[in-house]
């Protein structure tokens, strides 16, 4: 035969390798190396990483690329928005990652359980300026870094964020924009 069919199920009871057709999800998941981490395939992306920062790094956190890499998994830690490296948001921690181990992070797409019982549905989410790993939904003012991190999809204390990652600032020698003519600008815009 040219094809496979799955029947359309709940997650079944994890084993590593395991592969299914999630009814909840409406798509073809599996489960990685971590238990209770089903990978739902077009739903969202996931990157092995690797915590050497000598705390437990918690679920949704905020992290980012912190240099080096164990093997070939790179090295995160919390992000936060006081700083161009440090807000540098690779994503949110898919699952608790203790202290000198390897774990995964959702780069993109939907990301389920966690607390967005004090946001709204549909609100911007950013990175804090003020809470290593946390998210807001005000934006950073200067000196700090504005940077989206995604949407509110669902809102509970198990809710849903859609994660979709912007950075929103430029470097001092750069400009994104128009500036009139009567600010000392040509008017034209500049890339």
């Amino acid at each position: 035969t040219t094809y496979v069919d799955y029947t359309p199920q709940t997650a079944p009871t994890y084993t590593q390798g395991r592969v299914w057709y999630d009814s909840t999800y409406e798509a073809l998941s599996y489960y990685n190396a971590i238990t209770g981490n089903p990978i739902h395939t077009g739903l969202e992306i996931q990157l092995k990483v690797y915590n050497n920062t000598g705390s437990t790094i918690a679920k949704g956190a905020a992290v980012y690329l912190s240099g080096g890499a164990s093997g070939t998994t790179p090295y995160i830690s919390l992000a936060i928005a006081t700083s161009a490296a440090a807000s540098n948001v690779i994503g949110l921690a898919t699952a608790a990652i203790t202290t000198g181990s390897a774990g995964y992070v959702t780069t993109i797409g939907l990301f389920d359980g966690i607390n967005t019982s004090t946001f709204a549905a549909g609100d911007t989410l950013y990175l804090s300026a003020s809470s290593a790993g946390a998210l807001t939904n005000a934006a950073p003012s200067s000196p700090n870094y504005s940077v989206r991190v995604g949407f509110v999809a669902y809102v509970n204390a198990s809710g849903r964020v859609y994660i979709s990652k912007t950075n929103n600032y430029t470097a001092a020698t750069s400009l994104v924009g128009v500036v009139p003519t009567a600010n000392g600008g040509t008017n034209l815009s500049s890339f």
